[in-house]
């Protein structure tokens, strides 16, 4: 694979318990796998992927080829063998236990407001964790961990846009608090962002908040929630200060949890 991914024989071989497949995304259509087989699986809690989906080898069906997902609200218990001498079909491939994100991923997203050589975009890239038991469970809850980003700056073109991109997905709230310290004005935005399936970079995005103008030294928060503003696989922000410089530090708190 092109992409580097852990070892989980190590893991077996020193004795460790688990096998915990922690890393950042690569592309959209990343795969992993494990040659251990195991008796449960479930998200770990760093992950910024909500749900993931897992491939096994089953040999009463037709493709060989069973299917699971685990994800904040669901685990899975039992034992699965990774049959790494059998062959799934029609592609071949040895019958270790795949994982790969079930939530749609666009690292080639573009905002509609975004001009090209004069705006700046950020991208926060997403980490998927997966935890593979090598022992029986007798039950797992598979919470993630809140998650804060916080920023002192962003890249800030002069009187135009700088926007930044952070995963989302499966989270029900969002405290986004920001600060102006340059010596103008800033305009703030929160825009919530569905990804789907084209070839023009583009994406579902719905307004959540707009500020016009943050004066110089004042602060701002915006809150998302779930029941009010709906569910997103990104938040995106975007920053404008017309005219002047200096930082604008902002932090944004996620949680599974509605406030």
């Amino acid at each position: 694979m092109a992409y580097p991914q852990p070892d989980s024989d190590q893991y077996a071989i020193q004795g460790v318990q688990y096998f915990r497949l922690l890393t950042e995304l690569a592309t959209p259509g990343d795969i992993y796998e494990s040659q251990q087989s195991c008796h449960a699986l479930a998200i770990g809690p760093e992950s910024d992927v909500a749900n993931v989906n897992l491939a096994y080898f089953d040999g009463q069906v037709p493709t060989f080829v069973a299917l699971t997902q685990v994800g904040p609200p669901r685990s899975f218990t039992g034992r699965v063998d990774a049959r790494n001498t059998d062959k799934y079909a029609p592609s071949g491939r040895p019958g270790r236990i795949l994982f790969w994100p079930a939530d749609l991923y666009d690292p080639t997203f573009i905002p509609e407001d975004f001009l090209d050589d004069q705006d700046t975009l950020t991208f926060i890239t997403p980490k998927l964790d997966v935890i593979q038991y090598f022992k029986p469970q007798q039950s797992l809850v598979p919470l993630r961990n809140d998650k804060t980003f916080r920023f002192t700056e962003i890249d800030q073109p002069e009187n135009r846009t700088a926007f930044l991109v952070l995963p989302f997905w499966g989270r029900k709230y969002a405290q986004c608090r920001v600060m102006n310290n340059s010596d103008q004005s800033l305009a703030w935005g929160v825009t919530g962002i569905t990804y789907f399936s084209n070839d023009q970079n583009k994406a579902m995005e719905t307004t959540i908040e707009r500020v016009d103008a943050i004066a110089p030294g004042d602060q701002h928060t915006t809150l998302v929630r779930a029941a009010s503003n709906g569910t997103f696989d990104a938040l995106m922000f975007d920053l404008n200060i017309s005219e002047g410089s200096g930082p604008t530090p902002f932090e944004v708190l996620m949680s599974d949890t509605p406030a």
